[in-house]
């Protein structure tokens, strides 16, 4: 259905997606509730730049397991981070454009053929359109089909399906 402008949004998500969305949706003329499980942290990266130099590659490089490799890059990222300048954007929106920001999980979900009524440990919120901005799963994309053709391709995967990284992160 086509966004209307006086439609409430709930976008779902605490990183730089979920921000980029709400403000996007604010835009629009639409009623934005960003719903995050906690409050994003503030980062100018989404890991430590150290990484872009040899300091943090040495213990990398030092490391020979694609397992132990694949657990030190997903420790290394600042999941659910977003740079100050989106996080002064929401607090300007939230102080001038009427963004509603709410810290919770959501629990339980109702859909009545025309809103959905997200509840929340402490209330509810009700919506013409849910968007979820939750992230990625840590699992490798694209499923078997992917890891048929990498097979066929012969390019080496780690046992969790993602690419093996050389010790420049290649």
């Amino acid at each position: 259905r086509q966004d209307e402008p006086d439609s409430r949004v709930v976008v779902v998500g605490r990183g730089l997606s979920a921000a980029q969305l709400a403000l996007a949706y604010l835009d629009s003329g639409a009623s934005v509730t960003l719903l995050q499980p906690s409050p994003p942290t503030i980062h100018l990266f989404d890991t430590n730049p150290g990484w872009l130099g040899s300091h943090y590659r040495q213990r990398f490089r030092r490391i020979r397991c694609p397992r132990q490799r694949r657990e030190l890059i997903t420790q290394a990222r600042y999941s659910g981070s977003v740079p100050p300048e989106a996080a002064r954007a929401l607090r300007k929106a939230q102080e001038q454009r009427g963004l509603s920001l709410r810290t919770s999980y959501v629990t339980s979900a109702d859909w009545d053929q025309q809103t959905i009524t997200l509840r929340t440990a402490s209330d509810a919120v009700v919506a013409d359109r849910v968007v979820l901005a939750t992230g990625f799963t840590r699992e490798a994309p694209g499923g078997d089909w992917l890891q048929q053709l990498a097979g066929e391709l012969g390019l080496p995967t780690s046992c969790c399906g993602f690419p093996r990284v050389d010790s420049a992160l290649r």
